[in-house]
């Protein structure tokens, strides 16, 4: 019996589709039909129908495409899907409102990929990610988001803490994922509490949250979402295979 890589990657073939085009058309990274194929991780339940119609096949083909694969491979995938992100800032006045438009978009992409679940507020670039995936990826029985009041619920939980923009409400969740021990990637160049925080980092070890100083450089010279997001992906896999 073919195990999941040969199934989807030969249906894939019978279409004439390459890694790459197959991504395109679902609109995720090319590493993340790669990740399917090999069995390191799963399709979002949710996901699957466009999947399916993407393949050619029913959702109920697709699942038996799936269904045969390695414990090793189904254990990484169900820890991957515990992965929790929080996605904290806002508009303010100083802030990149374009870049911050297509962080939004990109960061939508990486939560659908890489299945993260999200902790965000009631108003924000958090709740905005979660309205593009809702817009965009249209996820089969996603009609609703739960936001969450208070700083601290926004950090409790999550694994990783995100900063796009922001001000005083954003900055006093910053603080709290410090005292938490949260691993904090902020984006400067959305400017507003992301720009200060990435500062602070800069100027104090203590605020560096377990990333080397190579990763540092890395969060500084991020000048577009696409490479704030790969960079975040990345993260992202380190913490799922720790």
């Amino acid at each position: 019996m073919k195990r999941r890589r040969d199934r989807l990657a030969s249906r894939r073939r019978a279409l004439g589709l390459s890694q790459e085009a197959l991504a395109e058309r679902l609109g995720i990274e090319r590493t993340t039909v790669a990740r399917w194929e090999s069995g390191e991780t799963q399709p979002l339940a949710w996901f699957r129908p466009r999947l399916a119609t993407v393949l050619q096949v029913s959702v109920d083909d697709l699942d038996v495409m799936i269904r045969n694969v390695d414990e090793r491979a189904d254990t990484v995938g169900r820890k991957q899907s515990r992965l929790r992100i929080a996605i904290c800032g806002s508009r303010v006045a100083g802030s990149d409102a374009g870049l911050i438009d297509a962080t939004v978009a990109e960061l939508a992409r990486l939560v659908v990929s890489e299945n993260l679940d999200v902790n965000h507020g009631p108003i924000g670039v958090g709740i905005e990610v979660m309205t593009y995936v809702a817009d965009q990826f249209r996820p089969s029985g996603f009609t609703m988001t739960a936001a969450l009041f208070e700083h601290e619920n926004v950090v409790r939980g999550a694994d990783l803490f995100l900063v796009i923009g922001g001000g005083a409400g954003t900055a006093a969740e910053v603080t709290l994922a410090r005292q938490a021990g949260r691993t904090i990637v902020p984006f400067p160049r959305t400017g507003g509490t992301a720009s200060r925080c990435y500062e602070q980092m800069r100027a104090d070890p203590r605020h560096h949250g377990g990333l080397a100083g190579s990763v540092l450089d890395e969060i500084g010279a991020c000048e577009n979402s696409a490479q704030y997001g790969m960079l975040v992906e990345r993260i992202v896999s380190m913490k799922v295979r720790a």
